[in-house]
């Protein structure tokens, strides 16, 4: 059985699961009725999964992660993608902290507190989600128990979905610089080569990079946003008027990950049926930077904060058009 939380106050329905990572698994607009985080097609099955037991080894994670993923907003710890050797020793794909049950601490309509101790390195984390007025707001402070220092990750995951993700929604952010990924070629741009954003020179001529795509569009991108003045990405809906600004203050996420599908990815278990935005701000590019990496020294700590706002327009665009 799946053990929630659920977060309300007037704007906003907010439900986090505790037994997989203390990640956000729902985020509901309540005066437009609107769920804005994407919802995987094998959701239903992917919860009957849960708690997910973390005693597979790390080169068969991949497999278990997106077996019991539902969409939502993850935080990945103490590694982002594949599994990989760091410090002698392999870790899982998108990190322990993601996956593993945590310690609810405490928990109101608007705030709630937990932690976790992870067993692949002698980290401990305090996570405190809090609501207000519109926002989504998630802490985590991270301390280093060990006697060593440790190289690590640190990105948030939060994917955007249907029904507030359609075409003709749009990206919003003074990022300069989109860097598709290097060991990935989906086809649209030469991988690791960077092209400008949002206007970017392409295979097929310019695209507008910064314009959803719509479902059935095959689309497929996988990169990251860099070069920001301001650590702020928007998505709007002009139909709705719905607006979701992420943002981030802490100067050691320099990127935003990009990853969309639009049916295009046919790989188990997606098999085409896909459809997300996600944006994702993260230490890291694609592959773990052994020598520019963070490196949280031995009995110390550092805090990250996310932030999530929801607004609507005075007047959507079809309100306007009338």
């Amino acid at each position: 059985m799946v053990r929630t939380v659920r977060l309300t106050s007037s704007i906003l329905d907010v439900t986090v699961d505790i037994d997989r990572g203390m990640e956000i698994l729902s985020i509901r607009h309540i005066p437009t009725d609107t769920e804005v985080l994407m919802v995987t097609p094998w959701a239903e099955h992917a919860l009957t999964l849960r708690p997910v037991p973390a005693t597979y080894a790390a080169e068969a994670s991949e497999a278990a992660w997106h077996a019991s993923y539902a969409g939502g907003w993850q935080t990945l710890f103490p590694h982002a993608g594949s599994p990989e050797e760091v410090d002698g020793k392999m870790r899982h794909y998108h990190g322990e902290a993601s996956i593993v049950p945590w310690v609810l601490d405490m928990a109101s309509d608007l705030r709630l507190e937990a932690h976790v101790s992870l067993n692949s390195i002698p980290v401990r984390l305090d996570r405190v989600i809090s609501l207000e007025d519109g926002s989504v707001q998630l802490e985590d402070r991270i301390e280093n128990l060990g006697g060593t220092s440790i190289r690590y990750d640190y990105q948030s995951h939060p994917a955007f979905g249907a029904p507030f993700l359609e075409r003709g929604c749009r990206i919003s952010t003074d990022a300069r610089t989109y860097v598709p990924h290097p060991n990935v070629d989906v086809g649209e741009f030469e991988p690791g080569v960077a092209v400008d954003w949002p206007n970017a020179e392409s295979r097929f001529g310019e695209t507008d990079l910064a314009a959803i795509p719509g479902h059935n569009s095959k689309t497929l991108r996988l990169g990251w946003l860099t070069d920001f003045t301001h650590r702020v990405v928007t998505i709007s809906n002009p139909r709705t008027g719905l607006t979701a600004d992420l943002s981030w203050s802490d100067p050691i996420r320099k990127y935003a990950w990009l990853w969309q599908d639009a049916g295009a990815d046919t790989r188990e278990p997606w098999n085409g049926r896909g459809y997300t935005t996600a944006i994702e701000p993260s230490t890291r590019t694609t592959v773990f930077e052994k020598q520019d990496s963070p490196v949280l020294n031995a009995e110390c700590r550092v805090t990250f904060s996310t932030r999530l706002s929801l607004h609507t327009e005075k007047f959507a665009a079809k309100e306007r058009a009338q």
